[in-house]
């Protein structure tokens, strides 16, 4: 595991498909107790679980810190989906599909991003009269493990 500490925090490095896994991820958090991650990447999207700047910024939000990730640009091969995320939010992210253009993404990140204790799965339980019926054309249904709203692909010409 790759960390180092500077005046922005102590500072991560993960690539691409370590994203996907507990170690070194999640140990580079709460054993070296990084506050932000450098990822390169090259991240196949595929639909609709592991979209790059999704799972990004989900990574961000549960492990409470920064992730700065850069995505190869490559539309024909679905590769695309870069960002600046937070604990509290996306910042800045591009995802692009149809054409291959380099991005440069710049904001102000928290050097110490917010930290609360949060339960997710007692957060999302709690929220979950928060969402609208769903029409009949609709269902809900558990996939690795969350609840995910399934709607029909409507086509307008």
């Amino acid at each position: 595991m790759v960390y180092f500490d500077t005046d922005f925090g102590r500072i991560g490095l993960a690539i691409c498909a370590d994203l996907l896994w507990e170690s070194p991820i999640v140990d580079l958090v709460q054993k070296h107790k990084i506050d932000t991650l450098l990822l390169p990447l090259y991240w196949t999207d595929y639909f609709p679980h592991q979209l790059s700047h999704s799972c990004e910024a989900s990574w961000a939000k549960g492990l409470q810190i920064n992730i700065l990730s850069a995505n190869a640009q490559s539309p024909t091969e679905w590769c695309s989906g870069s960002g600046l995320y937070t604990s509290e939010s996306v910042r800045k992210y591009v995802h692009n599909t149809e054409e291959s253009k380099d991005t440069l993404l710049v904001d102000n990140l928290p050097v110490h991003p917010a930290k609360n204790a949060i339960q997710w799965n007692r957060y999302a339980a709690q929220h979950v009269d928060e969402y609208d019926s769903m029409p009949e054309s609709e269902f809900s249904e558990v996939v690795y493990g969350d609840q995910f709203k399934f709607a029909p692909i409507l086509f307008y010409e």
